[in-house]
């Protein structure tokens, strides 16, 4: 891993613990904006080497996207089973990921439960970024998705990620075709 892109893992996780003492406690929604806001800004401003960086790491290393959960619970050891399955493991930014949530007008969502969702966000990648920083990286991957108008980023990660797989190098659905077609008329012989 290149020490760039622990660098910024390394920011990050300080830029969170600046918050640590308000987040004993469920936070009320103006915090929980205010931490949102100041992560979307050091996301932003590190967006180009970010994007950089996992271009490097997927294409060198085997890597993981993860994606589905808001975060990893990583105090329950839920995060045991993607350890195995690669080098890298790449996961949304949660904070990033709820602030969706967040501006949402209140009389449509409870606070309390956005609260209660949050600070499990946060308390679960403070964890992660102490002690799993190695093999669990946080990317904002929907701040890279809207600078780019496209999922150029996440199409090229998942074509690196099935590469390393593979064995082979894919960037598209074509190529992957071509190569599928491929092994099948090997078989058959």
């Amino acid at each position: 891993m290149s020490n760039s892109f622990v660098l910024i893992q390394n920011e990050y996780l300080e830029l969170l613990m600046n918050y640590q003492s308000v987040m004993k406690k469920e936070p009320d929604l103006d915090l929980m904006l205010l931490i949102t806001d100041e992560v979307h800004k050091f996301w932003l401003k590190k967006l180009s080497l970010v994007e950089k960086e996992i271009d490097i790491i997927t294409k060198n290393e085997y890597s993981m996207l993860l994606s589905g959960a808001i975060y990893l619970d990583y105090k329950a050891n839920d995060h045991f089973v993607y350890r195995s399955l690669g080098n890298h493991h790449f996961l949304h930014d949660s904070i990033i990921t709820l602030e969706g949530m967040l501006r949402t007008p209140k009389e449509f969502i409870s606070s309390q439960e956005i609260g209660k969702l949050y600070k499990n966000s946060y308390d679960d990648m403070v964890l992660v970024l102490n002690h799993a920083k190695d093999y669990f990286h946080y990317v904002p991957f929907i701040i890279i998705n809207n600078e780019n108008q496209e999922s150029q980023l996440i199409t090229k990660v998942f074509w690196d990620v099935i590469s390393s797989l593979v064995g082979k190098d894919f960037d598209s659905n074509d190529s992957f075709q071509t190569v599928l077609a491929h092994m099948k008329k090997l078989k058959k012989k």
